[in-house]
């Protein structure tokens, strides 16, 4: 932050005193009228610098401390935000910086603001690479029931949903309340079981060895529609194109959740810490 402003303010602050003690003097005032006098001329040069100098950022200064208290103590009673104050102190903080910054005084608010998903689903992103088999899979089991309930109503669902750390942060505005619910589970979930620790990410050949399965049962089912699912920002270009990519990603999920949880696990942990996902991609390996 640029110190210009609160040297001018701490130099003002200085200079007052004597223009306050001089002026008390010829008006004979007490010490009440000296104090009123110091703040007059220090908040008038105040108003003065602010207004042709430069800003006073005084936003930087934060909310009351009390008010800031209070709404961490709101907070602290909602689970999802004791997971996260105990797993991503750093999400937390961003979090209540955020609704302090918005006004937003509790998290059925804050649900309704894209910023606030924000946080969340970067918070989500970045432990999924180090959760549990079960917690992946049932962060995968989540967004393919995301995806049986929005596909149809919402053509632009499969491009938006599932594992891009910035998709979909405008969800709340059309998932459903049950919806919201299984992702609040899995949220604490997939934080609690990466807090933990022991699941590192397999190799690429490790990845390979789990998929093969799965790309066995796609190239079965779909053949050469799989360059769709493989780079969809330039295969899928009408709705035809979108109904298609669809049916392929909802069966990708599918496909894996008939894996056993370790293989599945073993899939899902390789494509939430490659950087295709951090991209909104899939991820998926293509071997011939």
């Amino acid at each position: 932050m640029d110190v210009s402003p609160w040297l001018l303010v701490g130099a003002s602050a200085v200079l007052c005193i004597p223009l306050a003690l001089e002026l008390r003097q010829m008006t004979r005032g007490g010490p009440l009228a000296l104090i009123g006098l110091y703040l007059f001329f220090f908040l008038g040069s105040c108003s003065l610098i602010d207004r042709f100098l430069v800003d006073i950022p005084v936003a930087g200064l934060g909310k009351p401390p009390a008010l800031v208290d209070g709404l961490e103590t709101r907070l602290r009673k909602d689970p999802v935000c004791r997971v996260l104050a105990q797993c991503d102190p750093q999400g937390y903080q961003a979090l209540v910086d955020c609704m302090a910054a918005s006004g937003l005084s509790s998290m059925a608010q804050a649900y309704d603001s894209p910023e606030v998903n924000r946080i969340l689903a970067q918070s989500l992103h970045a432990n999924l690479p180090k959760a549990s088999d079960s917690a992946l899979v049932h962060y995968m089991q989540a967004t393919l029931r995301e995806l049986q309930e929005t596909a149809w109503d919402r053509p632009d669902a499969c491009l938006t949903v599932g594992m891009g750390q910035d998709a979909g942060c405008d969800r709340a505005y059309f998932i459903g309340e049950e919806m919201r619910d299984l992702y609040t589970g899995v949220f604490m979930e997939v934080l609690s079981s990466a807090s933990r620790g022991g699941h590192p990410v397999p190799s690429r050949t490790a990845y390979n060895q789990a998929m093969k399965a799965v790309m066995e049962e796609l190239r079965a089912g779909h053949g050469s529609e799989l360059r769709l699912l493989k780079d969809p920002g330039r295969y899928v270009r009408d709705e035809e194109d979108r109904a298609r990519y669809c049916r392929l990603v909802t069966s990708y999920y599918e496909a894996i959740a008939f894996q056993p949880s370790e293989e599945a696990g073993a899939i899902l942990r390789w494509v939430c810490a490659t950087s295709a996902v951090a991209e909104g991609g899939i991820g998926l390996s293509f071997s011939e």
